[in-house]
């Protein structure tokens, strides 16, 4: 667990002690009241130390072991998992036998499973399907508040128009996200102006939006010393990975086109696009959730 932890995205704010064979001290630099949930999630994942030291971490990426209601019996990259009823559950055994899930990328496949019956669920229904469901007399979508946010990076880390400020305020305004929601998510999602949903522990609602304001996009570009019909950016999403992902990307290209700004919107594979992001290889925007 120690190693998991050390190695994981934010480990730097996060100080460890082995007080004992089985006891581990977090030391968080100021109080941390979501700690215990992220815990609870897939932040920490604690693994066997024999297990461990006899078999190391890729075989047990391969072959994972765990104490939930399911046991491991078969993964397949990129087309299924398998798993069965662990029958020395500790809150008692499943009522499932078995479950497999199915790696379905694309939207359409996925939905023509669903209605042939081939699936009995299916996460991810974009917002324009959601009544032909509902119509098809063979499934039915039941909806919730979600804490998934989706947001476009701008990265300045590197040489580029991003790095001014003004450049990135200029895209900000141009962005018409209420468009986005009402024209391509069609009606279904909430303007977040903040990196919190109000689902999530240390929510505040004092974030405040940028207004849609094209005019003022153009005047900062301008203030930038930048000519918008020879600015050219490009933008890297998934496809398939969020709910409309790609066709929200395309949708913001075309708004930013409206001020002149040409934009190449790359379509990665789910593994190609993290990795892009996290070898800090992206363009100059990229979409993530």
């Amino acid at each position: 667990m120690i190693r998991y932890v050390t190695q994981a995205a934010g480990a730097r704010r996060l100080g460890l002690e082995h007080a004992h064979t089985l006891t581990v001290r977090f030391i968080t630099e100021k109080p941390c009241p979501g700690l215990i949930d992220r815990m609870a999630a897939t932040d920490f994942l604690p693994m066997p130390p024999k297990m461990l030291k006899e078999q190391g971490v890729q075989a047990l990426i391969a072959r994972p072991t765990g104490t939930g209601p399911f046991k491991f019996v078969q993964w397949v990259r990129d087309e299924r998992l398998v798993l069965e009823r662990n029958p020395d559950y500790w809150q008692g055994a499943p009522d499932l036998n078995r479950v497999t899930f199915r790696f379905i990328p694309e939207f359409s496949a996925r939905l023509a499973a669903l209605l042939a019956g081939e699936i009995d669920i299916m996460k991810d229904v974009p917002p324009h399907a959601v009544d032909l469901v509902d119509r098809s007399g063979k499934a039915r979508v039941r909806a919730t508040v979600s804490s998934r946010i989706n947001y476009l990076a701008l990265v300045n880390l590197k040489p580029g128009p991003m790095q001014d400020l003004r450049v990135r305020r200029a895209i900000h305004h141009a962005v018409n996200v209420d468009e986005l929601i009402q024209q391509v998510l069609k009606g279904r999602a909430t303007r977040m102006c903040g990196s919190l949903s109000p689902l999530n522990v240390d929510y505040s609602p004092t974030g405040e939006c940028l207004k849609h304001d094209p005019a003022r996009a153009q005047g900062l570009l301008k203030e930038a010393g930048i000519d918008p019909t020879k600015l050219q950016l490009t933008l890297d999403t998934p496809s398939g990975r969020y709910p409309l992902d790609k066709d929200i990307s395309l949708a913001i290209a075309s708004q930013l086109g409206r001020i002149g700004i040409k934009v190449n919107v790359v379509v990665n594979e789910w593994g190609t696009h993290l990795d892009k992001i996290k070898n800090r290889t992206t363009g100059d925007m990229f979409f993530l959730g």
